[in-house]
């Protein structure tokens, strides 16, 4: 667990949400991140005339630093160093520490945590009205990692108005070694939004490492569901596809008579569509 490089910068252009705010950070975190890359920040630049923090093994006194606020952090043991809060996130915390911080920062903590649906009620739970959650987390080529890697959709569902939560931004990160604080090359992308794309399910097939980041705002404190259908099964699913013509009818036609080249051509189709650079999916930015 810890912010990189890649976090940090996600985190600052939100700076909003961390200046004079409540910090609380699932798992201590580590800092994976040099100041003096983003020193063009004038946040940055006046922390840095004072101290680069180069010593500093976690992120907690950045934290404190652009927030004005002492950073907390909750975890289920001490192995990273002491932890303001010792509780294990797979249970329901205690209401003494509900509504209580303005920021929720998860830089690698949830596909560790095998009740999801205990572990985003804490999240909900820890947040004041209105306050915002950050998750980094794994998204592809990361089996084994934790219990999980996680879709956008999941995200879309999940963290939806339903469940009193709604999705600010959502971002894909594909980098270049399995460990993300190790690699320098990283191609950030977004989801495009639309009619046609609202009922997909934004599959990938790569073989690069992919995290997810997404940042969230807590709108109420209800109780959340996980009672969701995914999209393809879903009775609301509408055809938003094009109509297809009559000459395509008659090659899908002829060659589903051959299951061998219908296969074959099929899976080059979905080699096509099911990659980070399909246009009509992902923006790379």
């Amino acid at each position: 667990m810890g912010i990189t490089n890649n976090n940090f910068e996600f985190l600052l252009g939100n700076l909003n949400l961390l200046e004079n705010k409540k910090i609380i950070t699932i798992g201590r975190q580590q800092k994976y991140f040099n100041l003096k890359n983003f020193k063009k920040n004038l946040i940055i630049k006046k922390i840095l005339s004072s101290n680069s923090f180069e010593q500093d093994l976690y992120v907690d006194n950045i934290f404190k630093e652009i927030s004005n606020h002492k950073t907390t952090s909750i975890d289920f043991s001490d192995e990273r160093g002491q932890t303001n809060i010792k509780f294990n996130l797979n249970n329901l915390i205690p209401k003494k520490y509900h509504k209580k911080f303005d920021t929720l920062i998860d830089g690698g903590s949830i596909e560790h945590i095998l009740d999801l649906k205990n572990c985003i009620q804490n999240y909900k739970n820890l947040l004041k009205k209105n306050g915002h959650l950050f998750i980094f987390t794994t998204a592809n080529n990361y089996f084994g990692h934790g219990f999980y890697q996680f879709s956008l959709e999941f995200f879309n569902k999940i963290f939806s108005l339903r469940n009193g939560f709604k999705v600010l931004d959502l971002v894909l990160c594909e980098h270049n070694f399995p460990g993300a604080e190790l690699s320098k090359q990283n191609k950030w992308f977004r989801p495009i939004k639309s009619s046609e794309n609202k009922y997909k399910r934004f599959s990938i097939v790569n073989d690069k490492p992919i995290m997810i980041y997404a940042l969230i705002r807590n709108t109420n404190h209800k109780k959340i569901s996980f009672d969701f259908v995914q999209s393809d099964y879903s009775k609301s699913k509408k055809n938003t596809g094009k109509k297809n013509g009559s000459l395509r009818k008659f090659l899908i036609k002829n060659l589903k008579m051959n299951k061998n080249i219908y296969d074959y051509v099929y899976g080059l189709k979905q080699k096509k569509e099911f990659r980070l650079t399909n246009k009509s999916l992902f923006k790379r930015y």
